[in-house]
């Protein structure tokens, strides 16, 4: 009896995203509207605030579950015959996943309307694919992790072409989804070879029978690696990434650092757990590359970008290289520190594209560099949040960016990566350059735009915790005035 509501209390956060967007699809079909044209389908107040409360609830409930069973689920309980496994790291995962979900509801409630796109099918796909995201961290077995991150990114892709008055979005889906196929297969490809080399697809058994390190399983492993590092845009598999960003509605984009890179982030960090690959010969050197090449390419094409959801893509490129850097150590305080980096850079990333979908209005996004030249003249306080995410991204002292990459580096520099700390270091200056320059046009220039229009009363509050979590974990990443140490709940998520 004990062991069943144990199980069942695991499995909670899962079942209920999983039955969440049936729910908001019958919703939404009862109270539609009639119309032929798509514009009269467009969402009312009533059933707007509706179907997006009825998100949040989901979410939150998805949320104080997977909080339950991090304060009392000791050691891993395994669900259907091991298809899930539920850990403290794959709660504090669904824990972030459900709050970057919520962060993207509230900063869709007003853009949508303002976009003239806010239609009921689009809280069923985030949800679905927040489902997905969910499942990808919980996956026990490399079958249950290809489905799930099957169904986390093929709603994202729909929703990229959501808008289809906006220019490029429909591209954006398009080349989204044959980029995504693309990487589907390879990963499929991977998996056949490895349950041929080893007759195991589960991650025990993988770990057990890869001993021998025969070319067959390398093979395979390789495959395997190469698409879920798309998934969380590792160069040279990144190029979806800025033309996403760029041709998806703003708080669509979002839903990379909050969804897709957050959940391949950890469904790394349990393949190199629980499968090893860095034991494997010259996988550490192709991985301390791959970090290598990902911070260069990202904060050099950061630096000269005039879009600047693009700049924020490839910068998401650079921070995928700090990730990898900590996560080819193979050690707790590594772990924890890459936990740390992935933590903040989603309250970080998503707090910067919210403030550019916060800006949008009917018929036109705030994209281009010169289109924040003077916006400190009359929104002085969205141009300062605006700031302090971009300063964070780049890493300055006090803020949250700051904290993470000292972590990485700590454990970089202790596993004798000196080549890949110096580099850490060199790129984050660049990336520094290539951000400041919002900054410098928002306060530096005269404003050449009228104003946007006023922030909804839930985008200013996901860009306060955005802002909040972003200084408060700079500030003090140790215990500080609130009852509240990321460090401490970090390291208790990796414990085994």
């Amino acid at each position: 009896m004990t062991t069943s509501y144990w199980q069942l209390q695991a499995l909670a956060p899962l079942g209920i995203i999983a039955l969440a967007p049936l729910v908001l699809v019958l919703t939404d079909a009862v109270f539609m509207r009639e119309g032929k044209q798509a514009r009269e389908r467009e969402l009312g107040f009533f059933k707007g605030s509706l179907l997006a409360t009825a998100a949040a609830v989901f979410l939150l409930s998805s949320m104080a579950f997977a909080g339950l069973n991090f304060e009392n689920t000791n050691g891993v309980i395994a669900l259907a015959n091991s298809m899930f496994v539920v850990d403290l790291t794959a709660s504090f995962a669904i824990v972030l996943l459900c709050s970057g979900g919520l962060l993207t509801l509230w900063l869709s409630l007003a853009y949508l309307p303002a976009r003239g796109v806010h239609h009921g099918e689009y809280y069923p796909l985030l949800l679905l694919s927040v489902a997905g995201a969910i499942a990808v961290v919980c996956a026990g077995n490399l079958i249950i992790l290809f489905v799930a991150i099957e169904l986390m990114t093929l709603p994202v892709y729909v929703m990229v072409a959501f808008d289809r008055d906006k220019r490029g979005s429909g591209e954006a889906g398009m080349s989204a989804l044959l980029t995504g196929v693309f990487a589907s297969a390879i990963s499929l490809y991977g998996i056949a070879l490895i349950y041929g080399a080893t007759g195991h697809y589960d991650y025990p058994g993988i770990h057990g029978a890869m001993g021998g390190a025969s070319p067959l399983a390398l093979g395979g492993m390789v495959l395997l690696l190469v698409g879920i590092l798309s998934r969380q845009s590792f160069a040279p598999f990144h190029q979806w990434a800025p033309d996403l960003s760029e041709g998806a509605p703003a708080v669509v984009a979002i839903c990379l650092p909050a969804t897709i890179a957050t959940a391949a982030a950890f469904a790394l960090i349990r393949i190199f757990d629980l499968i090893a690959p860095a034991a494997l010969p010259g996988f550490t050197a192709l991985f301390s590359f791959l970090a290598g090449i990902s911070m260069v390419v990202g904060s050099l094409m950061a630096a000269i970008q005039s879009n600047v959801k693009r700049m924020l893509a490839y910068g998401g490129v650079a921070h995928a290289g700090f990730f990898m850097a900590a996560l080819i150590v193979p050690t707790p305080e590594a772990r924890s520190a890459a936990l740390l980096h992935i933590t903040v850079f989603l309250f970080m990333q998503v707090g910067a594209l919210g403030a550019i979908a916060a800006m949008a209005r009917r018929g036109e996004e705030w994209e281009s560099l010169s289109d924040y030249t003077g916006l400190a003249e009359h929104r002085p306080i969205l141009a300062a949040a605006m700031t302090l995410f971009l300063l964070a991204l780049a890493g300055l002292p006090g803020t949250s960016g700051f904290v993470s990459r000292l972590a990485v580096m700590s454990v970089a520099i202790g596993d004798g990566q000196i080549l890949l700390t110096l580099l850490m270091a060199i790129t984050s200056v660049v990336l520094f350059a290539g951000y400041l320059r919002v900054p410098t046009a928002m306060y530096m220039g005269k404003a050449n735009r009228g104003e946007s229009e006023d922030l909804s009363l839930p985008a200013v509050f996901a860009l306060s915790i955005c802002a909040l979590a972003t200084l408060y974990f700079g500030l003090f990443p140790g215990r500080g005035p609130i009852p509240f140490d990321i460090l401490e709940i970090v390291q208790r998520a990796v414990q085994p």
